[in-house]
């Protein structure tokens, strides 16, 4: 049921400069699983249908998700270009089942594609979060990363960039903060000159 924001999301990231597939996997194995293959597939396909979205669908099937997932990352891609960023839902509260182990399923996905080299991005949105991002009007719209100038800053301030790219962000400024180890004006002076190095432009 959040799988079209995670898609919606996944578009703005993708800043109109790179591909996308949405990936659904199904645990088990033999002749029920693959029915549910075609009718998740079939699913998938609709809703990227509805949602105008320029997304490649892809159901797969396996024993377990964490191996699969390691499979994927390893070989999925076309020709040189590889699969180099995994983007997932914040994992839910469950009503039942134990919460530690979902957690530690969770984490193991994770681990899968960390050991892989993929950036791994989670959306963390309710409804209501998501409802309130949606009804702030373009012009109004802010980008804020959290500066450490580290290799992750780094990925966040590219992501920001690609999310401008594109229609419903366009006119979104980008805010960076950052923490003044010394200095506010030092710091300050540091960052407008990464800034200016990087040419993205941000307040």
């Amino acid at each position: 049921q959040r799988r079209t924001r995670l898609l919606r999301f996944a578009s703005w990231l993708e800043g109109e400069s790179g591909l996308t597939t949405a990936v659904q996997i199904l645990e088990g194995e033999g002749a029920k699983v693959l029915k549910s293959k075609n009718e998740a597939e079939e699913v998938l396909r609709n809703d990227i249908r509805e949602n105008h979205l320029k997304v490649f669908p892809l159901v797969l099937t396996a024993p377990t998700l964490s191996a699969e997932i390691e499979a994927l990352a390893r070989a999925y891609g076309i020709g040189p270009v590889r699969a180099n960023t995994m983007l997932l839902n914040w994992p839910q509260k469950l009503e039942s089942g134990v919460p530690g182990l979902h957690a530690l399923k969770f984490g193991k996905n994770l681990l899968a594609g960390f050991r892989l080299g993929c950036n791994l991005l989670v959306l963390d949105a309710t409804d209501e979060e998501w409802e309130r991002l949606q009804d702030i009007p373009p012009g109004e719209r802010r980008i804020d990363v959290w500066w450490r100038d580290d290799a992750t800053s780094h990925l966040m301030m590219l992501l920001a960039y690609l999310v401008t790219r594109n229609d419903d962000w366009a006119q979104a400024r980008i805010r960076v903060l950052g923490i003044a180890r010394g200095s506010r004006e030092e710091a300050l002076q540091g960052l407008q000159k990464t800034l200016a190095g990087i040419r993205i432009d941000a307040e």
